[in-house]
């Protein structure tokens, strides 16, 4: 009996985690951006302080803020980990090829991608 009951906690928290707290934006063509920073600061759910490589950019979505843990979301390139950082992104991803970007929530990327998700991710899906 035990053991029904945690998996059904389990099975609702997962639920919960994984209920519609990501949010899918797609390049426009009319759109031009200088550069990925640009092109993220035009991403609804994602906040983007300063410049160039060195900006920080924080997931802005859902009941937890990342914002007020000053964390910062794991970067993702078509379902491949790419790190936790501009910089990473910035080395692997050409701004002028995305096709969209989707937003995850901290429950839903620690789903996908571990502990690494834990302050959100956002993922990239690109032009082929």
């Amino acid at each position: 009996m035990k053991n029904i009951l945690n998996f059904t906690i389990l099975s609702i928290c997962l639920f919960l985690c994984s209920c519609g707290s990501s949010s899918n934006t797609t390049n426009k063509q009319e759109r031009v951006f200088d550069s990925l920073v640009e092109y993220l600061r035009s991403v609804p759910g994602v906040r983007v302080n300063g410049n160039g490589n060195k900006a920080r950019v924080q997931i802005t979505r859902g009941m937890h803020n990342a914002t007020s843990r000053g964390a910062t979301p794991l970067f993702v390139l078509e379902g491949q980990k790419i790190g936790k950082t501009l910089r990473d992104a910035m080395q692997v991803i050409d701004h002028n090829e995305i096709k969209r970007v989707r937003v995850l929530n901290s429950g839903e990327a620690t789903i996908r991608f571990g502990i690494n998700g834990s302050n959100g991710a956002i993922e990239f899906f690109m032009k082929k």
